[in-house]
């Protein structure tokens, strides 16, 4: 599942400049019920209740219909109403559980549902997330998305912890499926390269990220995929035309390793053709990547490339 810093705030200026005003007049018999609550009616439980002390069906009911009022972008306004320090706080704590309680009931929720659900199910998780992010993206202070999981998957254990990983791991593969990369910011490519490198490590397969239920999601899931291996090596690149001579040979030697157990050439020729043809698409593509890239990146790209072909072609590591 993809996140969150502090969602919905800057959506709800209109309702919250209602109960600062009205200030402490709102009592606790004026909220709505959970499973009926329009979006003012679950900002009053926002600002009014301690999410986190209600039974489990109540939280259950507010996030469900959290998602579908806040889930779409109309009428959302960019302004923060002023609420008191201590509705402040309140709403703060609140938003912050029903982030974590989000995440955790939905990779709940997505390891016993069919096969044949996932995937709108996915797709409805992600464009909430999206959302999220859209209306905290003005905030300078909002914590990153992947800051977030890592603090959620840190906090579990056991089987809790193995379920969120791999619905986070199911979520990004929807969202590689279904997304255009090329329209994201270079910095959130590389991110989503990193973590897919550190499961590779943790030993996750590369095919499970790349497989997929359909020619479009396949040709997409390919595309976007070119774009994070580009993301990750003019990364690498910055680093290794950095290094002495000596530490790009051990550099080169772990890379490579890594290269062929994780089996990367393979997404260069859709997962066939021999190893010649797949070194011949990287090479190809490698080119493409060069043409492109930044006049600051360009060099170290050229001589990345050189010195990983070299090795490939004629063996090392």
């Amino acid at each position: 599942m993809i996140g969150i810093r502090k969602p919905w705030l800057l959506g709800l200026a209109p309702v919250t400049a209602v109960l600062a005003a009205a200030g402490l007049a709102w009592n606790w018999l004026s909220l709505p019920e959970p499973s009926k609550a329009d979006r003012e009616g679950l900002v009053k439980w926002l600002v009014l209740a301690e999410i986190s002390e209600q039974d489990a069906d109540t939280q259950l009911a507010l996030l469900d219909r959290m998602q579908i009022e806040f889930g779409s972008d109309s009428n959302l306004s960019a302004e923060q109403a002023g609420l008191s320090e201590s509705l402040q706080a309140r709403l703060d704590r609140n938003l912050i559980y029903v982030q974590r309680f989000w995440f955790f009931t939905r990779v709940e929720q997505l390891a016993q549902i069919k096969a044949d659900a996932k995937d709108k199910f996915l797709d409805d998780q992600i464009s909430f997330a999206e959302q999220w992010a859209v209306l905290t993206s003005a905030n300078p202070d909002a914590p990153d998305v992947f800051d977030m999981i890592d603090q959620w998957l840190s906090s579990s254990v056991g089987k809790q912890k193995a379920v969120a990983q791999d619905g986070v791991r199911a979520g990004l593969q929807r969202f590689l499926q279904t997304r255009e990369l090329v329209d994201y910011p270079k910095d959130l490519r590389l991110e989503l390269a990193n973590r897919i490198v550190e499961d590779l490590e943790l030993g996750m397969s590369l095919g499970g990220v790349t497989k997929s239920s359909n020619d479009e999601d396949a040709t997409k899931l390919r595309s976007n995929g070119m774009l994070l291996v580009e993301a990750w090596l003019t990364n690498e690149s910055r680093q290794y035309v950095a290094m002495s001579m000596a530490k790009r040979a051990a550099y080169l030697d772990l890379r490579i390793k890594q290269i062929r157990k994780w089996g990367v050439l393979a997404i260069f020729s859709d997962g066939g053709g021999s190893p010649i043809a797949a070194l011949t698409a990287f090479a190809s593509k490698s080119n493409e990547w060069i043409k492109r890239s930044s006049d600051a990146d360009r060099p170290g790209l050229q001589v990345l490339f050189r010195d990983v072909t070299q090795r490939l072609l004629f063996g090392g590591g």
